[in-house]
């Protein structure tokens, strides 16, 4: 038996599928703001469109520049932010 009552786990499950992709040009912006130059510049390709998207991040398929398939995580940029804001009400 589930712990949580079906119609619960119908609205949930609405909820995570409604996360919309952020644009590649913002993926992008993030990557290099949080690997520097060059580790950014490690990265040779990434493919535009995510394999997944949820509400703290999205994923991509992307290419190293030694040619390995990799798959990169990416948290959204006012994840951060908002979890910390989260964290410090919660103290309160």
């Amino acid at each position: 038996s589930d712990m949580v009552a079906p119609p619960i786990v119908q609205r949930l499950s609405a909820m995570l599928d409604s996360n919309p992709p952020r644009p590649l040009s913002q993926i992008v912006r993030t990557l290099a703001l949080e690997l520097g130059r060059e580790g950014s510049t490690r990265i040779a390709s990434i493919d535009a469109s995510p394999l997944s998207t949820a509400s703290i991040a999205q994923v991509h398929s992307a290419r190293l520049s030694d040619g390995q398939k990799v798959a990169v995580k990416v948290q959204h940029e006012e994840v951060g932010t908002v979890m910390r804001q989260d964290i410090a009400q919660a103290r309160v």
